[in-house]
């Protein structure tokens, strides 16, 4: 039996997508910055939860290597991660301190051109990224740190739970969030602050943040126009719901409507806005 909802059906087709609906405007965001530091060896800083910063600095030590503004300590044992970071020559480990680089080398290319340790290359649609997941957008080169988004493998499931609510409901709040592609990282970090501040847990966006495959922790909720990349990909990436009643979580709020947002059906493939307090079926993607 289908579950009672408000929900307004905009039946899209591919061509519109790709033509005078895929213009994705952008929307207005208003900085926040908190009150917590971010530092490297050389400067702290803070920021917004869109990441944008404010207050870069170099540091100032005392006597004891401290930092007086941010206390970062110049004398820590650095820890690197097993994440790489990598540009188009080399790839290298950073501090999780302090960001410092480490165990930098050159790519080693395998014959489709993508380096067999860190995963940096040229890849097509359908190709498993470098966190094990499927490969659904590719940006036409590198830009901002990404050319590529891959969609986890499957469906978030905790306890046996399929759906979560996105969160967030009957507040006064839609701003910030975007449905252009590219920008679900960045809505998904607002969200995650916003739902902190409600003190809401298990949420959609929060799912997504916790998530970790192959030591990648970086997903995020897509925003509408990657979760409809996702859907034209369906097939090659798979795992999807496809019964008569499936949607999925966009990171796009409805501005429309505070109780609202986006969502992607992947039976009919039609985008509509969806009470927030419902639970729905969470894909996360990563850029790289």
């Amino acid at each position: 039996m289908k579950k009672s909802f408000i929900l307004i059906m905009i039946m899209l087709s591919v061509a519109c997508l790709i033509t005078s609906c895929g213009k994705n405007p952008a929307k207005t965001h208003t900085h926040s910055y908190g009150t917590e530091w971010f530092s490297n060896a050389t400067h702290h800083w803070q920021e917004c939860s869109c990441g944008d910063e404010t207050e870069h600095e170099e540091h100032t030590f005392d006597a004891e290597g401290i930092c007086e503004i941010c206390l970062y300590d110049s004398n820590h044992d650095c820890v690197f991660g097993t994440q790489w970071h990598y540009d188009d020559d080399n790839h290298w480990h950073e501090c999780t301190i302090c960001g410092e680089i480490g165990n930098i080398a050159e790519h080693t290319f395998d014959a489709k051109y993508i380096c067999t340790v860190c995963g940096y290359g040229v890849y097509e649609i359908g190709d498993t990224g470098p966190a094990g997941g499927i490969v659904f957008y590719a940006k036409p080169a590198y830009s901002d740190g990404w050319r590529y988004l891959e969609a986890a493998p499957a469906d978030i499931v905790i306890d046996e739970v399929y759906g979560f609510q996105w969160g967030a409901y009957d507040y006064l709040w839609t701003e910030g969030t975007s449905e252009a592609i590219g920008t679900g990282k960045e809505n998904t970090d607002i969200i995650v602050a916003k739902l902190a501040e409600l003190d809401e847990t298990n949420r959609a966006a929060q799912v997504c943040v916790a998530y970790t495959l192959n030591d990648y922790n970086d997903w995020f909720l897509p925003s509408l126009y990657e979760l409809n990349e996702m859907y034209i990909n369906r097939v090659a990436i798979g795992g999807f719901d496809i019964s008569d009643w499936p949607y999925y979580w966009s990171s796009s709020a409805y501005e429309g409507n505070y109780n609202f947002s986006w969502v992607q059906g992947f039976y009919y493939g039609n985008m509509g806005y969806y009470n927030r307090n419902y639970a729905d079926r969470v894909r996360c993607v990563r850029r790289f």
